[in-house]
């Protein structure tokens, strides 16, 4: 499993946490998504073919990294209708078990993805909160997710980092977490202090501070 610590409902967190995890996985791994606040209603499951890889998940925009991402465009976005392939008479609250489970068990073992139902053009994209950049030299971020060890990871990126260092030509920048200031950006956590807020970038290129707080910027 990528992760069962997703703030109960938040698609956002949910998307975001996937996007950092799933190139890491062999090409053609089925991804299942069951943050689904809106389980039991009309709203559709979806199976999404990407280049490399399938997902499936509920129709409320929480694939839209992937919809909104040039290098992994879906190919596809099936509505999943093929009521034989769920599990026997499916109930209104786990469709995570009943529905997409049982549908990528049969994916996996080869099943054509046409079987599975229609393919559809209207399914919900959601607007991803994106790094604001004001003048040349501050970047302003949110926080995505906070992890079980009290990691706070933004969404600023290390891109971002190396655009303010660009335009004010400093290689030196300060990161403001409300009243909070982090003067330096560490390669790794033993290089900070102990007891004291600290910066890294992680693995997958996001800002991560161990801060307890909402908002950050970095000038």
């Amino acid at each position: 499993d990528i992760s069962h610590q997703i703030s109960p409902q938040d698609i956002d967190e949910a998307g975001f946490v996937l996007e950092c995890a799933y190139k890491y996985f062999p090409p053609y791994t089925v991804h299942v998504v069951v943050v689904d606040p809106e389980v039991g209603s009309a709203r559709k499951p979806l199976l999404v073919i990407g280049e490399r890889y399938y997902f499936i998940a509920p129709d409320n925009g929480v694939l839209s990294f992937l919809y909104n991402n040039n290098e992994e465009e879906p190919v596809k976005v099936i509505e999943i209708n093929a009521e034989h392939y769920f599990l026997e008479s499916p109930g209104f609250t786990f469709h995570g078990r009943d529905i997409f489970a049982p549908v990528a068990a049969w994916l996996s073992k080869g099943i054509d993805i046409n079987n599975f139902g229609i393919e559809i053009e209207n399914y919900v994209k959601r607007t991803i909160p994106k790094p604001e950049i004001f003048g040349k030299d501050l970047v302003r971020g949110r926080v995505a997710h906070i992890d079980k060890f009290g990691n706070l990871i933004s969404n600023i990126k290390r891109s971002h980092i190396d655009e303010l260092v660009a335009k004010t030509g400093k290689g030196k920048f300060e990161i403001h977490i409300k009243d909070i200031k982090i003067g330096n950006l560490n390669q790794f956590y033993a290089q900070g202090d102990r007891g004291k807020p600290n910066a890294v970038i992680n693995i997958t290129w996001e800002m991560q501070k161990n801060s307890l707080m909402q908002q950050g910027e970095m000038k």
